[in-house]
């Protein structure tokens, strides 16, 4: 399609930009790829813009209702007499359109931004709640590995036990889909993990 052309060529213009986003993606594991990630983004942007484009041509019109019950101060600035066969109307809907136009490009600047920023927020969302869990799930781990349970059962046994362990269940998952689908071994599945964590305190425990 020809949009998945220019987001590509958007993100080639200037790849290093969207290097931390890259990771940040891989931290949350969002499961979209950048170039997916930055289509959203344009359409939510998009979307927050013609918001923001509706609501401020509606406000603009404040500037000129001759009668809201409202202090005179506070409605028809510009003191036109905007009658149908007035020339005062025209310029009504002018100055709006502009006003709309303004603040749908502040909208979706916006938009845009805090799109681009999520993945960040949830990455230390994400971090906070592995640090604040990894002490029960190494204890957890450390009593089955007691029993003689194989290494990567326990991962797989912890894995599964999200309701209990949170985000680290999530994590060691894909060490279990590394070695299951992928063709990882442990060890190396468990590196991956430890290049893509958001933890420091679980890169630490690896």
């Amino acid at each position: 399609m020809r949009t998945d052309f220019l987001i590509r060529r958007l993100i080639g213009r200037n790849p290093d930009r969207y290097i931390n986003l890259r990771k940040d993606l891989t931290s949350i594991r969002a499961g979209v790829t950048v170039e997916q990630y930055v289509r959203q983004a344009l359409f939510i942007s998009l979307l927050a813009g013609l918001i923001a484009a509706f609501i401020g041509f509606f406000l603009a019109s404040f500037l000129f209702f001759t009668n809201l019950g409202l202090k005179p101060e506070l409605y028809n600035v510009l003191n036109l007499d905007l009658s149908v066969d007035n020339p005062g109307l025209p310029i009504m809907i002018a100055i709006q359109s502009i006003v709309g136009i303004a603040v749908f490009f502040i909208g979706a600047f916006i938009g845009y931004r805090a799109t681009l920023a999520f993945p960040s927020l949830e990455k230390m969302t994400r971090t906070t709640k592995i640090n604040m869990g990894l002490h029960n799930s190494v204890a957890y781990m450390y009593s089955i590995r007691r029993g003689g349970a194989e290494l990567l059962s326990i991962l797989r046994s912890l894995s599964e036990m999200s309701a209990i362990y949170g985000e680290v269940s999530y994590e060691f998952r894909q060490v279990v889909r590394d070695t299951d689908f992928f063709g990882y071994d442990v060890v190396n599945a468990l590196r991956h993990l430890s290049n893509t964590t958001p933890s420091q305190k679980m890169r630490d425990f690896l």
